[in-house]
């Protein structure tokens, strides 16, 4: 996965319409994340690494083929359980948002997602999004 500073990551995500920073902060999305990853017996810090995943995904810095992939790497957990997180994080999270994010990232044939304009990979440890845990 790209890495960015925190001050790349913070710029990128200042950039971002409002709708799509409302929509995945909002108590919905972070209680489905949290119901995800419980559901699937991940500890707190995998689920931490589930959600930057998921932010680099709105950042445009990750392509949501790749989902699953980076959910295997950053989260160390197997390739199916992976695959099985991922699609419910399509479905019950990214998808209200997807039309904004295709809009904003389209550039040319389906599916080319390009990172926001003045971000550029950075050889840094990402930073992880606070972690709220519902009540």
């Amino acid at each position: 996965m790209i890495k960015i500073s925190k001050e790349e990551f913070t710029k990128s995500y200042d950039a971002l319409p409002d709708g799509i920073r409302e929509a995945i902060l909002a108590d919905e999305s972070v209680n489905m994340l949290w119901t995800i990853g419980e559901a699937h017996h991940l500890s707190e810090d995998r689920i931490g690494k589930v959600a930057g995943v998921i932010g680099y995904i709105i950042l445009g810095l990750v392509h949501l083929e790749d989902l699953a992939k980076e959910i295997a790497i950053e989260a160390d957990v197997d390739r199916r359980l992976a695959k099985e997180i991922a699609r419910e994080i399509e479905l019950k999270i990214l998808n209200p948002v997807m039309p904004q994010l295709q809009q904003l990232y389209h550039h040319g044939s389906a599916g080319t997602v390009a990172p926001p304009a003045g971000t550029t990979a950075a050889p840094t440890t990402s930073p992880q999004p606070a972690i709220i845990k519902p009540v």
